[in-house]
């Protein structure tokens, strides 16, 4: 009885510690490269039960950098408690636009997504045009 509790144990500390770690892009802008390829990133496991990966660009009076990282503890989090995936800021000459999220390796790059109602109004406006 005592080894099963023990192998019970073990188990339960490797599913604590595998819960509590996240694996995100790492890449700091250096000269000639800027990061703004993920091919150039590490992969870093980033400890902690409220890890996620973050990914920043910056412009800074048009000096275009790239920066892909960890975040840890609750400076992803909103006023509200609500976990931000995207803000920006901006001031003078610079603009800080910061995408972040919570899955492993999400961090490779910016992800476009066609909003329903913009695939709506071009629908709706190739049908009307072919009508007139």
């Amino acid at each position: 009885m005592d080894r099963f509790a023990l192998l019970l144990a073990a188990v339960a500390c490797i599913c604590i510690q595998s819960v509590a770690a996240r694996d995100c892009y790492e890449c700091t802008p250096k000269p000639g490269d800027d990061c703004s390829d993920s091919s150039t990133a590490v992969v870093k496991t980033c400890e902690g039960e409220d890890a996620y990966c973050r990914f920043v660009i910056q412009d800074i009076h048009y000096d275009v950098t790239y920066l892909r990282q960890c975040g840890i503890a609750n400076k992803g989090i909103g006023k509200n408690g609500q976990f931000l995936h995207y803000y920006a800021t901006a001031k003078d000459y610079l603009r800080v636009d910061v995408y972040q999220c919570q899955t492993d390796l999400c961090n490779a790059g910016v992800t476009l997504l066609a909003s329903p109602f913009l695939l709506m109004v071009v629908l709706a406006t190739a049908l009307a045009s072919r009508w007139m």
